[in-house]
């Protein structure tokens, strides 16, 4: 995984699919308790690490991403943000970059975004992010949910009725659909959010988890140094 030094400036930072907060915390207390969080998640949770962000300004927003209007929270004002998810499910992502390009068009300056992907089996072409590309390689809405499922390939374990060499092409076969995907979001990300550098990266071995993969990208002037 990609290395991050942090200046020593305060950082304005959102964390999608929150959940408890952890990951905040750790990022706040790696960062010498610098910083202000906005944490989004559409579900309830104990909170368990709020009590220990309240040393640091922050705000919790209990949303679905589909409905967010960022560019309406008032900690989003005024300066560029850092977007972040330790785990952004299936669509979640595709309507993160959707929230994140409205937030941009009225205003909003985004300096990076840093996602660990997973469950593409979950992804629609309702809510991609890039539906011009499906239709420059001349699949249809339902043939791309197709093969949104066939990702699963990649990660499915062998089963007792296949041999070997089945296995290892349907793997194949997912894991380029799971590149196919992430490839229409870098292009949204580099042409529509007008990110400077972005790449999909492997963060961990395949042999620790094979939901492994970083979505990053990331404006010249951002004060994150990779």
């Amino acid at each position: 995984m990609p290395r991050i030094s942090v200046k020593k400036t305060s950082l304005f930072i959102l964390e999608w699919g929150a959940g408890k907060a952890e990951w905040s915390w750790y990022v706040y207390k790696g960062m010498q308790e610098s910083g202000r969080f906005i944490l989004i998640d559409r579900k309830s949770f104990k909170n368990k690490f709020d009590k220990y962000l309240k040393q640091a300004e922050f705000q919790r927003l209990k949303v679905d991403i589909r409905d967010l209007i960022l560019e309406n929270v008032s900690l989003a004002q005024g300066h560029p943000i850092i977007n972040y998810s330790k785990h952004l499910c299936g669509r979640a992502t595709d309507l993160t970059l959707t929230c994140l390009k409205e937030y941009q068009a009225n205003g909003g300056f985004i300096e990076g975004i840093y996602i660990a992907l997973c469950c593409h089996q979950l992804c629609c072409f309702e809510d991609y992010v890039n539906k011009p590309l499906v239709q420059q390689w001349g699949l249809t809405s339902s043939e791309f949910d197709q093969m949104c499922k066939l990702t699963s390939w990649a990660v499915n374990g062998k089963r007792s009725h296949m041999d070997e060499a089945t296995f290892e092409k349907r793997r194949e076969i997912g894991l380029k659909c799971k590149k196919l995907i992430d490839y229409g979001r870098m292009k949204f990300m580099k042409e529509e959010l007008k990110m400077s550098h972005v790449d999909r990266v492997y963060y961990v071995a395949s042999e620790v988890s094979l939901e492994n993969v970083l979505l990053m990208g990331k404006n010249c002037n951002l004060c994150c140094n990779l």
